[in-house]
């Protein structure tokens, strides 16, 4: 069954691609949680309306990406005599500091395990729609 994608979805594509799934795995998941809508005639043509708009939205978060590489998050943890870090920052507290600082809350922050070392660190974040930026952390 031909789909049309109304979110990132991981493994199978992006918003408003239009993609081939199982019959059940659309009637049963995608259209169930509102992620996706069969490609019919009518569907199609709104989809046409929806990236005209869509391009103006990746034009707000390609801005959003370029604002963030000039961002500096700095995040204070206890440490002990030698230098051992009592604590870490997570991508929970990552996406916090970036939701005060008036970042969309559907972004994503990629860190494989929380941080555990003091010093400058590199984090990406992903915006969506295939959009990823870089901000800079300080860990004192």
């Amino acid at each position: 069954m031909q789909v049309i994608l109304l979110q990132d979805i991981k493994g199978l594509g992006q918003k408003m691609d239009t993609k081939e799934v199982a019959d059940g795995y659309a009637r049963n998941f995608l259209f169930t949680k509102n992620l996706a809508l069969p490609a019919t005639k009518e569907n199609l043509a709104k989809r046409e309306h929806w990236a005209k708009s869509e391009g103006e939205i990746i034009k707000e978060l390609e801005g959003l990406a370029t604002k963030l590489a000039a961002e500096k998050l700095e995040f204070k943890v206890a440490t002990g005599e030698k230098g051992e870090v009592f604590g870490s920052v997570t991508a929970k507290d990552i996406k916090l500091a970036l939701l005060e600082r008036g970042y969309p809350k559907e972004l994503e922050v990629i860190l494989e395990k929380p941080i555990r070392t003091t010093g400058e660190h590199q984090i990406s974040i992903y915006f969506g729609r295939g959009i990823k930026g870089q901000v800079g952390l300080t860990m004192q």
